[in-house]
């Protein structure tokens, strides 16, 4: 085919000609090069490439593919396809207009980096402060400053030398040079097993060897000899050495007499360290089996849990992977400041943003405070309840215990700059009337009876842009009382919805858990982050057993109206307060209840080293809150523990 023939066919607009067979034809149109009976032609690579080599040949001028490169790019939108710059400023010179979503990546080359800038990414240097945004996504060194770094590093002394000899071979090592685990005469062996391990071991033998249940052996010495073992169920040994019996009697005559419901078995030093009682044989430091296989999440140097119960999260997960429409994942964070303030709950969304597109921001509370996302918020002329020094609300509350009403008129409330295709404005009816306005448009009249009852006022069919919605109670004559806003995008991703309530406590948790309900089955949550502590510990007001009815109502609140969602008790680890109740009570609360009522659990308290150390490696803002840093590490191993995991 000629080389213009292949131009005309590759390049072509889609044109009607006469005889197209589609209503109105042209009259006197010659059909056109090619085949526009299928639509809008997108060219391959290889006709591309394969049509520039004939131009090439046709004209001998290499200076000329330039500029045919730039007659094509202004004719043919390439779907998919990426764009390269040779600096940051000559993407942001291409403008945002010509970098539209469609266009996959983009690569800028930037010192001694190249840079793949994704449209959705907007944590790490956007070029543009609106979507698509063009943010970093990923940065990879010249190969020069690798291969230096590398032939820099001092492999001496990164890899230990081990002397060895034939019979004992080195299989690992740690930063000590120890060796936990080797090959004596091509065996495996180690210096021991960790608790985790072992336990498991021990029910894996138990279950695969068959014991004569009469008799059970509990030790055995060196030569494979049971000196102590259990007999139908009782205690029973080959026998005492003498100075052993000599003691064990000496405390039976000193410490018991005939009608006493302790029975010394073992005794030194004038200490009994084995008796048997009314609940069977005692042994200080030994757990006594309860009868039942022990899962790992109820062991209490196990921090974290398997995530079994979070089987509607997987199934969101898969939809936004798997691009099905309308696919998004939305997680509740719950409890206290760790929850509320931006150094954690935006680290969430930094951490997120880095392999899905944020689906929105979320739940705005309709009190004063912070915010996930560029949207700024203001109010004037509310009278507001806080949940985390309350405990009654006489128009309710809204998701994070706040509640905002009024009687008069000149109450107002603005959210400005928020990404949305849907706004839902949140609140209960007493009567009053209250009117919203979006980006300057028509205002919006909303009456209430007085019933009490919660009501969401949805506003939908927006572009996918920044928007200001605007609230007054202008004309109100009742008491308007708001829960919150919820906004959310017609995008595939994650959402954030931001519940936590600074100061708050289990204990106050209880008062408002019950208005949960209505914004999270609206809002559809998926998985409930609970995170409370840092506060009980320092009160006398809430100790494990009100942390533990706080974190109950939470949850049976929301699985009132999402009988589905999963939850995740994370406990917080150790900060500089004065201690009330050690925080390891805590700990030790909500790992045994998540166990036995089918919940997550993640502990920083075990995962996280002492306040001193965690704050000498610049975790923390202050005493008791995290910085950005500290955030994102707790969101990285929250996710990647139990949420995103592959």
């Amino acid at each position: 085919m000629p080389v213009l023939t292949d131009i005309q066919k590759f390049t072509r607009d889609f044109q009607r000609y006469t005889g197209d067979g589609l209503p109105n034809a042209p009259t006197g149109a010659p059909l056109p090069v090619g085949d526009p009976s299928s639509g809008v032609y997108n060219p391959s690579k290889a006709e591309i490439r394969a049509m520039l080599i004939a131009v090439l040949q046709a004209i001998g001028d290499p200076d000329a593919l330039d500029d045919l490169l730039d007659e094509i790019n202004t004719k043919a939108d390439l779907q998919n396809s990426t764009s390269s710059f040779m600096s940051r400023t000559g993407a942001v010179d291409r403008g945002q207009a010509n970098l539209p979503n469609n266009i996959g990546i983009i690569f800028t080359r930037e010192g001694n980096d190249l840079v793949i800038r994704a449209a959705a990414a907007i944590a790490d240097d956007p070029l543009f402060t609106t979507s698509p945004y063009w943010g970093v996504s990923a940065r990879y060194p010249k190969r020069e400053i690798v291969d230096a770094k590398v032939e820099q590093a001092d492999f001496d002394k990164a890899l230990p030398t081990v002397s060895v000899n034939n019979a004992s071979v080195p299989i690992l090592t740690d930063s000590k040079g120890s060796v936990p685990l080797w090959l004596s005469n091509g065996l495996l062996d180690g210096v021991g097993m960790a608790p985790n391990m072992r336990a498991q071991a021990t029910k894996d033998i138990s279950q695969s060897v068959a014991v004569d249940c009469k008799s059970v052996p509990l030790f055995s010495d060196a030569a494979g000899k049971v000196p102590i073992w259990l007999s139908s169920g009782l205690l029973d040994g080959a026998g005492m050495a003498p100075n052993l019996r000599a003691s064990a009697v000496q405390d039976v005559a000193k410490q018991t007499d005939g009608s006493s419901d302790v029975v010394p078995i073992i005794g030194a030093a004038n200490s009994v360290l084995m008796w048997v009682d009314a609940d069977g044989l005692q042994i200080p430091g030994y757990q006594k089996d309860t009868g039942t296989d022990r899962d790992p999440s109820t062991v209490l140097d196990y921090s974290f849990s398997g995530g079994a119960s979070l089987s509607r999260a997987r199934m969101k997960l898969a939809k936004v992977r798997m691009g099905v429409a309308g696919g998004k994942l939305k997680i509740a964070m719950m409890g206290d400041s760790w929850c509320e303030f931006t150094e954690i709950t935006q680290a969430f969304v930094t951490r997120i943003i880095e392999d899905y597109a944020l689906s929105g921001e979320g739940y705005r509370s309709p009190a004063n405070g912070y915010a996930v996302g560029p949207a700024t918020w203001n109010r004037t002329g509310w009278t507001d309840v806080d949940g985390s020094d309350a405990s009654t609300f006489p128009y309710k509350a809204g998701a994070d215990g706040q509640s905002a009403y009024t009687t008069g008129t000149a109450a107002a409330m603005t959210l400005a700059g928020v990404t949305a295709t849907e706004m839902h404005i949140y609140d209960y009816q007493y009567g009053g009337t209250w009117r919203y306005q979006v980006d300057d448009g028509a205002w919006t009249v909303v009456t209430s009876v007085n019933t009490g009852a919660f009501r969401v006022t949805s506003i939908t069919g927006l572009t996918d842009t920044p928007h200001t919605l605007k609230i007054d109670t202008t004309g109100n004559a009742g008491t308007v009382s708001m829960a919150g806003i919820y906004t959310t995008r017609d995008v595939n991703g994650v959402e954030l919805l931001k519940m936590g309530n600074g100061g708050t406590t289990g204990f106050r948790a209880k008062s408002y858990a019950e208005y949960m309900a209505g914004p999270v089955g609206h809002m559809g949550a998926d998985i409930g982050l609970i995170i409370l502590g840092t506060n009980d510990y320092r009160t006398a007001t809430s100790p494990p057993s009100e942390y533990i009815a706080g974190i109950e109502a939470i949850i049976a609140a929301c699985r009132s109206t999402v009988p589905d969602m999963g939850f995740i008790i994370a406990v917080p680890p150790e900060t500089n307060g004065t201690t009330v109740t050690p925080l390891s009570d805590y700990r030790d609360a909500a790992k045994a209840w998540a166990a036995d009522n089918g919940h997550e659990y993640i502990s920083f308290y075990d995962r996280w080293d002492a306040f001193a150390i965690e704050n000498a490696h610049g975790l923390f803002r202050d005493d008791f809150h995290l910085n950005t840093l500290g955030g994102y590490v707790l969101a990285s191993d929250t996710l990647s523990s139990l949420i995103i995991k592959g």
